[in-house]
This record gives C-alpha cells, sequence and structure tokens, in this order.
C-alpha cells in the first residue's frame, strides 16, 4: 500500500498582476462605536445667546434650552447637548443646564469662542449634524471645516443677531427659540385709584 506525499507547497500570496507577490489584504476593520454618524451634537455659545435673547426681548427672557435640545434630538440620535459658558456663572444656572441634558463646559479664559471649537473638533468622529447656537460671525470658519469633512450644520440664532455671513454659510437657519415669562400682574396696593369726573 503507497501512501501519497504531503503538499507541504505554500499557499500561493495574492499577486499585483506582475511577477512580485504581494501580501495578503488585510481583513476590513467594523466601524468604532464613536464613528456614529448619526449622531448629532448642540453647541451651544450660551453669552451670545443670552446676550441676543435679552438686547431683543427684553432683560427676562431666555433661550429656550430644551427646545434647542430636542431641535438636535430630531436630526439625529442619540444628541450630545454642550453648552459653553462664562467662569463665575452660578452654581444653580449650571445645576439647571445639566438637568436638562447639557454637559457644561467652561471658557477657561476670556470668551467661550475657543471652548465652542474645540469641542466640535473632540465630536467631529461622533455626529453627523451640528447645530450651532450662535449668531457670531467668528463660526463661520468652523462652519466651513465642518462642511468640508461632510458635516451638515444648522445656526439657530436670533435674526436680527445673526452675523450675514453665518447665516450664509449654514446648511440650515433655525430662529431662536424664547421663553418669555408672562406679565406679573400689579399688586392691588398699587393699582392707580379710579378717576371721577373729567379725570383731572
Amino acid at each position: 500500500m503507497t501512501t501519497r506525499p504531503t503538499d507541504t507547497t505554500p499557499a500561493p500570496a495574492f499577486t499585483d498582476g506582475q511577477t512580485n507577490p504581494t501580501k495578503p489584504a488585510p481583513p476590513v476593520k467594523a466601524p468604532s462605536p464613536c464613528q456614529a454618524i448619526e449622531a448629532s451634537v448642540v453647541l451651544a455659545d450660551s453669552p451670545n445667546a443670552t446676550k441676543c435673547v435679552n438686547s431683543v426681548f427684553g432683560p427676562d427672557a431666555r433661550p429656550d434650552w430644551r427646545a434647542i435640545l430636542r431641535l438636535g434630538s430630531s436630526q439625529g440620535n442619540p444628541v450630545h447637548g454642550i453648552i459653553a459658558v462664562n467662569d463665575g456663572l452660578p452654581g444653580h444656572v449650571i445645576r439647571k443646564f445639566r438637568a436638562m441634558g447639557y454637559a457644561v463646559q467652561f471658557s477657561r479664559g476670556w470668551d467661550v469662542d475657543d471652548r465652542v471649537v474645540a469641542q466640535a473638533v473632540r465630536m467631529v468622529t461622533r455626529a453627523q449634524v451640528f447645530v450651532i447656537v450662535s449668531g457670531d460671525g467668528g463660526y463661520c470658519s468652523l462652519v466651513a471645516i465642518l462642511q468640508r469633512l461632510g458635516k451638515r450644520v444648522i445656526v439657530v440664532a436670533v435674526e436680527s443677531c445673526c452675523h450675514p455671513n453665518l447665516r450664509a454659510a449654514a446648511n440650515e437657519f433655525v430662529p431662536m427659540p424664547v421663553l418669555i415669562p408672562s406679565p406679573r400682574p400689579e399688586p392691588a396696593s398699587a393699582a392707580k385709584p379710579a378717576t371721577q369726573g373729567w379725570g383731572y
């Protein structure tokens, strides 16, 4: 009885179409969780947004931060809410932002613009839609960079306070949702007395 010799010839390598063999193609890696581009991120410049709202709608008005976060949620899931604030903001305001679902980032400087840009860079592989809450024209360069990376940019701002170049650069502009408290009724003691006759 004869036995067949074992074939010890190595398996052929891939070739590049010529005479030189090449290494086998590496396996394709699955995308990491941080590259879930279906997500959206809200980047809010709190000082700019609040200042514009107060100047147009009055000192008691404020941006509707919950509505803004809902807007981001409608654009991608999950939504990451990041709000940049000035150092020294009262603790009760910070707690309110966090209760709404925002991560609070302090400026650590004289302006929050750099903090907003830094957060955009950090989130660029995690989101496809960027909602920028500010009318500051200084964000035009950030919008352009995000768009070159294939991102969709929505600007939320008070119309009369939004820089025209920023509004034109965005893929979409959304007017700032605003909360305006109802006027408090005057106490009875402060009411004017009724007039009689001609009212003189």
